[in-house]
């Protein structure tokens, strides 16, 4: 067990679960390990070549107890006690290792990493695996590259929506390729029905409408008698056309 002396308090009080998904040194799987910069609190003038394990399936930095005791050995008792180290700061995040393992939470210190000193919080924990830069630390230090597609899904909340991601699909109508036999039944009986009256103020409207449907290929005008005559029946849209 380790804990800390004259450390700051963390300032939030709700808990939170990091997943680190390697920290055993038992771990048998391919590892990919490097040596970073890194200027510690107190002695951002010494640069350190930190060696970590990449770990893009980790959700937070680990430094080990380890590798604080070579940066900070005057605040490390002989009991693995930090003392006189206000630049640690408590936390109260449960940390999980691999296969569910709780992970002792001895505190936070950040360390500027890189090149360009980029801050990254570490949790420091008495383990016996490697120091862990975490997939959100790899991508800040611009140690690895995501490759992969994103898709993004656009919502469709109304049929203007569609209009305006399909353009020219919704001004006429569309059609299937070969055609279509519609079978009669043999024994049914032609039926010619009489024309049906319509209020004589939609006449033009309604004629225009009939000669939109044909010149669309829709219906086709007959000038010859047939066996089968349906009337037209029609009724006005919600956009108030015919």
């Amino acid at each position: 067990m380790s804990r800390i002396h004259n450390a700051h308090e963390e300032s939030s009080s709700e808990d939170e679960n990091f997943n680190i998904n390697s920290i055993h040194k038992a771990d048998t799987r391919e590892e990919i390990f490097t040596r970073i910069k890194a200027r510690v609190p107190k002695k951002e003038h010494v640069v350190m070549n930190l060696r970590v394990k990449l770990d893009t399936g980790a959700n937070a930095n680990i430094l080990t107890l380890r590798s604080f005791k070579q940066m900070y050995l005057e605040n490390v008792t002989e009991n693995d006690e930090i003392i006189n180290a206000d630049f640690v700061t408590k936390s109260k995040t449960k940390l999980i290792g691999y296969g569910g393992e709780k992970i002792n939470n001895i505190g936070t210190m950040t360390i500027k990493c890189g090149k360009d000193r980029i801050p990254q919080v570490f949790f420091i924990t008495k383990t016996d695996g490697p120091n862990i830069l975490s997939l959100q630390g790899c991508r800040a230090l611009d140690l690895v590259k995501i490759n992969c597609n994103i898709n993004n899904k656009t919502t469709v909340n109304s049929v203007e929506d569609l209009k305006t991601l399909f353009p020219g699909q919704f001004d006429t109508l569309g059609s299937f390729q070969g055609n279509f036999h519609i079978q009669i039944d043999k024994n049914a009986t032609p039926v010619v029905q009489p024309p049906r009256k319509y209020p004589v103020h939609l006449k033009n409207e309604l004629k225009q409408e009939l000669d939109k449907m044909e010149s669309l290929n829709v219906i086709q005008k007959e000038t010859e008698p047939t066996d089968w005559v349906n009337s037209i029946a029609f009724s006005r849209k919600s956009n108030g056309k015919l």
